[in-house]
């Protein structure tokens, strides 16, 4: 018996008998095969931490007074844009 003839000759009606994906592993899946996510931000993964270590997001630097000292800025790129003619284009990966 040939190993497809094998596999499609296997029934398993049962759950999955692998472990359950938590968000940080599929979202990294769904990087690694489509270069993009349809769930949440891949920031949710790291605001807790960023906050305790007081990062500050983009959006609260405008609440700060001036003259504030901000040591740390952090981000992720999560898309590139082309222009129409591709010319000029940036990539950032």
């Amino acid at each position: 018996m040939s190993l497809v003839a094998a596999v499609h000759a296997t029934k398993h009606d049962g759950p999955s008998l692998l472990p359950e994906m938590g968000l940080a592993e599929r979202m990294a899946a769904d990087l690694l095969g489509t270069r993009m996510t349809v769930g949440p931000h891949p920031m949710l993964l790291y605001r807790k931490e960023l906050a305790a270590r007081r990062v500050r997001r983009a959006i609260d630097i405008e609440t700060l007074s001036d003259g504030t000292y901000v040591s740390v800025a952090a981000g992720a790129v999560i898309c590139r844009q082309r222009s129409g003619t591709g010319r000029g284009s940036r990539d950032f990966r």
